[in-house]
């Protein structure tokens, strides 16, 4: 068994002086235990072992998630499929099947721990918990093995027409599992958005029960996406099947882990590349393997990290932000390695959009598979975004320039408010970045990373 990994970056800095010790205040790492008495007995032990303070919002949602658990109980979905209401067409799972929770709030409040005490709780299997990301990732795999698999169409028949895999795929992952929890729901693709409604009509129909968190209220996901018009169908159909349960509160994220100078370095500071340097050599001598370059495929394209030690790589923002890099490769790199130095982040803003949109798509991955992650920045956290620049008249000349190039037609007014152009998930998402990338810098974030990765070995 190694030795966490935060110890060495621990004893390194405070070498250099610039550490100094959390806040007594700050609460130890919550595991999340079955209780007999499902969420509620979750909740309650925790109180009482003082992990978490008395929070009327959170109990509010405990009560709610109570009832699903106990709903899910005596729900069986193999007997919700009767015969008769598949030869005629009826759904008779969507009657039956309890209405699952869609909890929406701010960021750091608690959402993604509530879900956790349901999931924990609930004695289902298979039961599947993922990010929302990644679950659409799956998806569109699905879909293009389902395409390379189906019959070729025989474009001289009036009557040949290519097959829909979404209720086959849809059924795919119900026979999979019945108890589905998305944590993040978030709508930033065009590609997601044309597909969900019928996706998760067929798994609502399925018997399918879903739970989700996000930042946004249903009737805010994809505000102001290309094609809005094609996903808004979708939003009436999560609220007939999901109940919408909001969560508000302070961060809790940011309350707790304040103390961010053991892994977040001043980029500007001539000292720093040394002082990374040696974090570097320390990791790897934990690894016990030489430093060469490593090579993650992703889809056929290989990435090379030129530094790597095992399960440490050395890299940079233009390496990881400023190539054609997306969702699925962050998750790769976050199941290759579990510590990432990312050297010379900027400041950013949307008028580096794409650049933006890949750091917060990175930071949501690696956030989710536990990375442990040592930054450089241009500034101190509070200070890395900026959110209220405008749009000059060259940028606004090239959208419309775009706009015509993708054939798409409104009002002047309209063009700008598409989000595509506005950045608007961006920066309603830099709020959950700053939050996430707080907590991911604490001590107990690294323990609790460094406890999963020698529980996966």
């Amino acid at each position: 068994m190694r030795k966490a990994a935060w110890s060495l970056v621990s004893y390194h800095q405070r070498s250099f002086q610039i550490c100094s010790s959390l806040q007594s205040q700050v609460q130890q790492d919550i595991a999340i235990e079955k209780s007999e008495h499902g969420p509620e007995g979750t909740y309650k032990s925790l109180l009482e072992n003082g992990l978490l303070k008395v929070d009327e919002e959170q109990q509010r949602v405990v009560y709610r998630l109570q009832k699903l658990y106990q709903d899910v109980r005596t729900y069986n979905k193999t007997s919700a499929s009767n015969l008769f209401g598949k030869l005629f067409s009826f759904s008779s799972q969507s009657s039956n099947a309890p209405r699952g929770v869609y909890l929406y709030g701010s960021v750091g409040c608690g959402k993604t721990m509530l879900m956790d005490m349901l999931y924990k709780n609930v004695d289902i299997r298979p039961k599947k918990r993922v990010h929302f990301n990644q679950f659409m990732i799956d998806v569109h795999k699905r879909i293009h093995q389902f395409k390379l698999d189906a019959p070729p169409v025989d474009h001289r028949s009036r009557t040949s027409k290519p097959l829909d895999p979404i209720p086959p795929i849809a059924k795919d992952i119900s026979d999979e599992t019945w108890f589905l929890c998305f944590d993040e729901f978030q709508v930033t693709d065009v590609a997601d958005a044309m597909i969900l409604k019928r996706l998760f009509t067929c798994l609502f129909e399925n018997g399918v029960i879903v739970i989700a968190t996000s930042n946004r209220h249903p009737q805010d996901l994809y505000k102001n996406g290309l094609q809005r018009g094609n996903f808004l169908p979708f939003i009436p159909i999560l609220e007939r099947y999901c109940e919408i349960v909001p969560l508000s509160g302070v961060d809790y994220r940011r309350l707790e882990f304040s103390d961010i100078s053991k892994t977040y370095f001043n980029s500007q500071d001539a000292s720093t590349k040394d002082k990374l340097e040696d974090v570097f050599k320390l990791l790897c001598e934990n690894e016990k393997q030489d430093v060469k370059p490593k090579t993650v495929e992703v889809y056929g394209r290989n990435n090379v990290f030129q530094r790597a030690c095992g399960k440490v790589a050395f890299t940079n923002f233009d390496e990881l932000c400023r190539k054609a890099l997306g969702a699925a490769d962050y998750i790769a790199f976050a199941k290759t390695f579990d510590t990432i130095i990312l050297t010379d982040v900027p400041v950013m803003s949307p008028r580096r959009k794409v650049e933006l949109r890949r750091f917060i798509t990175l930071i949501d991955n690696f956030y989710d598979n536990k990375v442990r992650l040592i930054l450089s920045a241009a500034q101190p956290l509070d200070n890395l975004f900026i959110t209220n620049e405008t749009m000059n008249d060259y940028d606004a000349e090239a959208k419309r320039m775009l706009m015509d190039d993708l054939g798409l037609i409104g009002t002047q007014d309209e063009d700008h408010n598409i989000s595509l152009f506005t950045a608007e998930e961006e920066i309603f998402a830099i709020e959950r970045t700053v939050s996430r990338l707080t907590e991911m810098q604490s001590e107990q974030y690294w323990q609790a990373s460094e406890d999963e990765s020698n529980n996966q070995n």
